[in-house]
């Protein structure tokens, strides 16, 4: 794992344990309203500490469960500008704690590239006590509250705190992310980990033409399990939904089950433009109306072996 080092700003040390990646999301993070025999790990519920004012500190720690939305902790904040910056703080057992916060990331930062969103700058990073990664946050619902000024919020080893000052300090373990100032800069201590939609700053960039996925050629109409080439269009001669396999081989009512189980769960967790899901093996996502026009594709998914499908343009139910 190929690890850099940020430098660590003079900041007093963060000595609370604080009760969101990712987006993102990972790609789907927070995907619509939303990424042994011992003893059981204990619920959140349970791991949720009661609303306390720090005697002599003038910080107040404030209750996560009042900032609970879809099993996370989400929260506002503000360091000073017009603009609203997002943290998520991921409650969830099964993962590691984990702090993800929206932000313009510092110079150093790779650039990063989620499919179907062409190579970027990151606009989220990604807190653990392993370390840092950059990413994007996409199609996150209103959080249910901002945390303000000298006020403390705590999730089993996460935390993060607004100082009067108005900076945003969050820690897991040695890594801290702190944002401040107008345009939300972020400065970040720990290790950069190695991660899938981190771009090498070595490699070629890439060109507007190698962005976007080409749109293949008209084809056969199947609707079958027998996998099919790219530039087959299937649903058309049945009526069933319309999915273009626009690189690799896939059948028919995969590509179609895809699609159609993607719209399902999207619809259910409160839908939301560009927002990304993890379905399964594939990576699905309804892009914007500049960045539709530009795939030609009102969703579109990635899978396995390089293998591309999307509905056309002007497709999508939203």
């Amino acid at each position: 794992m190929r690890r850099m080092r940020y430098s660590e700003n003079a900041r007093a040390r963060i000595n609370v344990r604080l009760a969101p990646a990712v987006i993102a999301v990972p790609a789907g993070l927070l995907s619509g309203c939303t990424s042994g025999e011992e003893a059981p790990t204990p619920t959140f519920a349970e791991q949720v500490t009661a609303t306390t004012v720090v005697e002599g500190a003038g910080v107040e720690d404030v209750d996560p469960a009042d900032y609970i939305l879809n099993g996370n902790v989400v929260f506002d904040y503000r360091t000073g500008g017009d603009e609203t910056g997002l943290c998520i703080i991921e409650a969830d057992d099964a993962n590691p704690d984990a702090v993800t916060c929206t932000g313009t990331a510092p110079d150093e930062a790779p650039d990063i590239e989620v499919p179907p969103f062409e190579q970027q700058r990151p606009g989220a990073a990604r807190i653990t006590d392993e370390g840092i990664t950059y990413t994007l946050v996409e199609g996150v619902p209103p959080a249910p509250g901002a945390l303000e000024p000298d006020q403390r919020i705590t999730v089993g080893d996460a935390t993060c705190e607004m100082g009067g000052n108005r900076e945003l300090s969050c820690a897991v373990g040695e890594t801290v992310l702190t944002v401040s100032g107008e345009d939300r800069t972020m400065t970040l201590t720990g290790d950069v980990l190695d991660d899938e939609y981190h771009v090498d700053p070595s490699a070629p960039a890439l060109t507007a033409g190698q962005v976007a996925p080409p749109a293949g050629i008209d084809g056969d109409y199947s609707d079958t399990d027998e996998p099919v080439a790219a530039g087959t269009m299937c649903g058309a001669a049945s009526g069933n939904t319309l999915v273009k396999v626009r690189e690799g081989s896939v059948s028919c009512l995969d590509a179609q089950e895809v699609i159609d189980d993607y719209r399902e769960r999207r619809d259910a967790e409160c839908g939301g433009n560009t927002l990304a899901m993890r379905m399964g093996e594939w990576d699905c996502s309804s892009p914007t109306a500049r960045r539709s026009a530009q795939l030609d594709a009102a969703e579109i998914c990635y899978g396995p072996s390089g293998t591309v499908i999307a509905t056309p343009a002007g497709s999508g139910q939203l």
